[in-house]
């Protein structure tokens, strides 16, 4: 027979049982849990890496654009070319950015994008083709794999159209209209402006057909001889989207004897006796904007653009392509494993000049008080306006008032007009100087960040240190900012600065943009031959009183040796590159 107690104990079987289960239960939660947390935190760490990855391939996407401006490139592989009657290093094959904004420049033709995104200049995915593949295409998976995609924009919104308007001076004078002869005997040459007008040029050309004014030639009586040329210039201003001046010249062209010599010439009611409209370009570049000449004939000597005109009016004809837009907006999206996708955007700028070079070979910035212009041995020394690269021609020298151009002039007039090492007319540049040679202080301003740029590349010279050689002469790329004087005795090339004195020495070789502040300017010293291919600019400032206007520019070359100045539109450019297509803003999307 059972205790009491046993049966209590027999009774509570059941309980044990139920406790044994819950707890068992309570441990199988546990552990679900447990292994749930590390798999999803496994996947957390997987999707974190492959959000990381997708963040890594949009910098690569903005990168890729930025080398692509920043290279200036041909399409990509040579099979796209823009122009394939030309060699694919030709300007007319070169991206710039406007080319980088169109689509029909931008994207192969056979892209269906409705965006620019540079297909023309990158290689997309054949099968994934909305995005370009990092690493291996042929084993590409996007579950796996590494990609981007890019899709530019104008954030100023430059747009395709033109505002300008045009005025003009005629006969070296200050008015629009010169008559030459008396009583009933005379001929008048008249210049028509061009009231403010807007072009737009269509999304799928370049430029546009337009005119910049007219001239009206009239004869009365029995006419006049004209003994010399009738010099002319039109101030074309543009003010949308920029503002900003360029100035054509040229002259009533009287006919040339086999000495090249004038020829003096009557010009009756009825005949102009082969006199011509000649103008110092068949090409000038505003902002950006490209204004060709039409109409007439490109002629090698004197470099310029010829036009057979008529009695009565006489329509300036031309092509103008929009301006070139100074930023760019470039939207990166990278895609990484596991669907991962990143958005970046960029705002590059194109560089800290904004499309605003100088408007001569040798631009002489500031007063006459102690102003110096030695040209050197005319019979050696080339001073050249016609641009190596294009079609372009600006003044082989500029200065910025009349009173310091009048000594140019002096110096390379023989009497029997310029001298044969001279090619292209100097010229007062002081409407058509750039933002930054406005006044002192918007020098200093460039030239600080100049400086800043050349410290960080480890480029930056402080006064009485030099380099050894200036940039790289075979690319014409580079930055060197010399803080003092400075002797060039070594080829170069890039961008280069120097606050004090320039002297030049021995045989050297330059490509690029050199910029002078000094007081003493540049100098020429020892013998050798040198050549200088881009652009030079001597603008002497005080930085301690920026209230103050330039100084006087000096150029010296009567030192000996040889220094050619030839203008180079491509070495300037190349020379942009250290400035030139930086990020000025990163925003993730």
């Amino acid at each position: 027979m059972m205790s009491k107690s046993e049966k209590v104990r027999k009774n509570e079987k059941g309980a044990a049982l139920v406790t044994v289960l819950m707890v068992t239960l309570i441990l199988l939660v546990a552990s679900a849990g447990l292994l749930l947390e590390s798999t999803m935190n496994t996947a957390n760490v997987t999707d974190a890496i492959a959000e990381q990855q997708a963040y890594v391939a949009a910098e690569s996407g903005i990168q890729a654009a930025i080398n692509v401006l920043r290279g200036n490139r041909d399409p990509y592989m040579n099979s796209n070319l823009l122009d394939g009657s030309k060699a694919s290093t030709d300007t007319s094959n070169l991206i710039n950015y406007i080319r980088a904004l169109k689509t029909v420049t931008s994207n192969v033709t056979t892209d269906t994008s409705t965006t620019p995104r540079l297909s023309r200049w990158l290689q997309y995915d054949s099968t994934y083709n909305d995005r370009i593949i990092l690493g291996d295409s042929s084993t590409y998976a996007p579950r796996t794999g590494n990609a981007f995609k890019l899709m530019l924009s104008d954030p100023d919104e430059t747009g395709n159209s033109v505002t300008f308007s045009t005025d003009g001076q005629v006969g070296g004078g200050t008015t629009t209209s010169i008559t030459y002869g008396s009583g009933a005997d005379t001929v008048t040459f008249t210049y028509n402006p061009k009231s403010s007008n807007t072009i737009t040029v269509p999304i799928n050309a370049e430029s546009v057909a337009t005119d910049i004014g007219s001239f009206t030639i009239s004869a009365t009586g029995s006419g006049v001889t004209l003994t010399e040329d009738v010099k002319f210039s039109i101030v074309y201003t543009m003010t949308d989207p920029y503002e900003s001046k360029r100035v054509v010249r040229g002259y009533l062209k009287l006919p040339r004897n086999s000495s090249g010599d004038s020829i003096a010439t009557a010009l009756t009611p009825t005949s102009l006796n082969g006199i011509k409209l000649y103008y110092n370009s068949p090409q000038y570049q505003v902002m950006g904007s490209l204004i060709t000449m039409t109409g007439g004939t490109q002629i090698p000597d004197p470099i310029g653009y010829e036009l057979t005109p008529v009695l009565g009016a006489n329509t300036i004809n031309c092509m103008i392509a929009p301006a070139e837009p100074i930023r760019i907006s470039i939207k990166a999206t990278g895609y990484g494993p596991r669907g991962a996708q990143k958005q970046l955007e960029a705002i590059i700028q194109k560089n800290f000049f904004n499309n605003m070079t100088a408007p001569a070979t040798l631009t002489m910035v500031g007063s006459t008080t102690n102003f110096v212009f030695n040209p050197g041995n005319s019979t050696v020394v080339v001073y050249s306006g016609d641009d190596i690269a294009s079609t372009v021609m600006i003044p082989p020298v500029g200065t910025t008032n009349d009173p310091n151009l009048y000594w140019v002039e002096t110096q390379f007039d023989t009497g029997e007009g310029w001298k044969a090492n001279v090619y292209g007319d100097p010229a007062n540049v002081n409407s058509e100087l750039p933002e930054w040679l406005w006044s002192p202080a918007a020098l200093d301003a460039t030239i600080k960040n100049l400086r800043e740029v050349a410290t960080a590349s480890g480029n930056y010279y402080a006064a009485g240190t030099e380099p050894s050689a200036p940039g790289n002469y075979a690319t014409g790329k580079g930055i060197t900012f010399v803080d003092g004087d400075y002797t060039l005795r070594a080829n170069g090339g890039g961008l280069m600065v120097v606050t004090g004195k320039l002297t030049l020495h021995g045989a050297f070789a330059f490509k690029g943009l050199i910029i002078v502040t000094g007081t003493d300017g540049m100098d020429r010293r020892g013998g050798g031959n040198g050549v200088i291919q881009g652009n030079v600019v001597v603008a002497p400032y005080n930085p301690s009183n920026l209230s103050q206007p330039f100084l006087s520019p000096k150029y010296d070359m009567s030192g000996g040796g040889t220094s050619d100045l030839r203008y180079d539109s491509n070495s300037v450019a190349n020379g942009m590159t250290a400035v030139s297509n930086f990020v000025i803003g990163v925003a993730e999307k």
